[in-house]
């Protein structure tokens, strides 16, 4: 396997597939959202996100003349896989906290990511130092078991910029309908803990936020 191109990617995956984790293998009409999915093939392993699942039958195999039922697999940032019914399909086994973080983590430096492709035109991040934190960030924020990760105080205003522009984002209203409950808690979560970590930042230095 190459060496991945990680500046070539419009959108990160969750996990990267240079790094390490542990699968298990699930039937394609098992795979659920909520499920961390490796694309072993084609995609150097990287991990992705599934939001849903479409269920096509009917479909000709590839390279064959069976027909079969595919169980599409809609990832975030429109990375899809389409399994037929009978595949295997590698799902990654984390520690619900672990998942919790990665999917966290994944998720600010999504909207990192959408805020610069329209830094350009809208001017979302006041100053260089923040337009450097947020493509820092977009491609590599440390994840450890615990919110809010270590960052310093211009990386929190940073992400905070960021979730408001997202916040009055009219995406976020497109994607919200479409992401599982259980996934929009946990990036509720996360929100929370870095605008109250910013808030923690600021007091301690004597400032006000709100």
């Amino acid at each position: 396997m190459g060496e991945i191109n990680k500046n070539g990617y419009l959108s990160v995956p969750v996990i990267w597939g240079d790094e390490d984790y542990e699968t298990r293998e699930v039937l394609a009409e098992n795979v659920k959202p909520m499920d961390l999915v490796s694309f072993e093939e084609g995609d150097y392993g990287n991990v992705y996100l599934v939001w849903s699942v479409d269920v096509i039958p009917g479909l000709l195999r590839w390279n064959s003349e069976e027909q079969g039922t595919m169980y599409r697999l809609n990832c975030n940032q429109g990375a899809t896989s389409g399994p037929f019914e009978g595949d295997s399909v590698a799902v990654v086994v984390l520690s619900d906290d672990e998942y919790s973080s990665r999917v966290q983590s994944h998720y600010l430096r999504w909207v990192l990511s959408e805020a610069l492709k329209r830094h350009g035109s809208d001017n979302i991040f006041i100053g260089t130092e923040h337009v450097n934190a947020a493509c820092h960030m977009s491609r590599d924020l440390s994840i450890s078991g615990e919110v809010p990760w270590g960052l310093d105080k211009i990386q929190l205003r940073t992400l905070v910029i960021g979730l408001r522009w997202w916040d009055a984002s009219t995406r976020k209203g497109y994607y919200n309908d479409r992401w599982p409950q259980a996934l929009k808690e946990l990036y509720g979560a996360v929100e929370k803990a870095v605008k109250d970590a910013y808030r923690a930042a600021c007091h301690a230095d004597g400032q006000t936020w709100k």
